[in-house]
């Protein structure tokens, strides 16, 4: 059941580091509802399969396109796509969360 006082977030990426946050998250009263990965992943569906997120975008530019949908992002993609990911992640004015290092 989702909480509909909970904030709800997106996340682009969906490796090992990603299956962390999603609990972590969810465990402070998130709600993960979109996700994306890089231009037509291959394993996104997946991963939003295994943590039951219901939106699944082919293209993070469209996921930030639908910023509407959702209250904040959370990057955790390969660190060479982290820059362009946050410029697109940036133009929707939402707050941001870059995983790395």
């Amino acid at each position: 059941m989702t909480n509909t006082s909970s904030k709800r977030l997106a996340i682009i990426g969906g490796g090992n580091i990603a299956s962390f946050h999603v609990p972590a998250l969810r465990a402070v009263g998130m709600d993960i509802v979109n996700c994306a990965s890089s231009l037509n992943s291959k394993t996104i569906h997946q991963f939003a399969e295994d943590h039951n997120i219901k939106q699944v975008w082919s293209d993070p530019k469209k996921l930030a396109a639908a910023h509407h949908e959702w209250d904040g992002i959370v990057i955790t993609a390969a660190v060479e796509s982290t820059l362009d990911l946050l410029g697109i992640a940036a133009s929707t004015g939402k707050p941001i969360l870059v995983e790395k290092p």
